[in-house]
């Protein structure tokens, strides 16, 4: 399910832009955080990546305020962003735990 290529919604050019633009970061941050080698330098991008996740999770609210999303659509993304928040929390979590601040991953 894409939200922003439904015809009703995919008219509203700024809310489609802001909500690909957040999402969009989210794998962004993560590949170049691990790109650094460094893992504080990680972590600090999977700060970022989780962001921009809570970015699109308040931007699904303004788009079941615009009447883009029915409440089980919201519902659904609500879950999903919370497992993928949950997982970027754990994985910035794992690094502290298993090699150290400063270590090469």
């Amino acid at each position: 399910m894409v939200i922003t290529a439904q015809p009703t919604v995919a008219k509203d050019f700024s809310f489609c832009d802001q909500i690909r633009r957040a999402s969009g970061n989210v794998p962004g941050n993560i590949a170049e955080g691990f790109g650094r080698f460094i893992h504080r330098e990680f972590a600090q991008f999977l700060r970022y990546a989780r962001g921009s996740l809570l970015e699109t999770q308040d931007r699904r609210f303004d788009g079941r305020a615009r009447g883009h999303i029915s409440t089980s659509e919201f519902d659904w993304l609500w879950h999903l962003s919370e497992r993928a928040i949950a997982a970027v929390t754990r994985l910035r979590a794992s690094l502290g735990k298993s090699r150290g601040a400063n270590r090469q991953p």
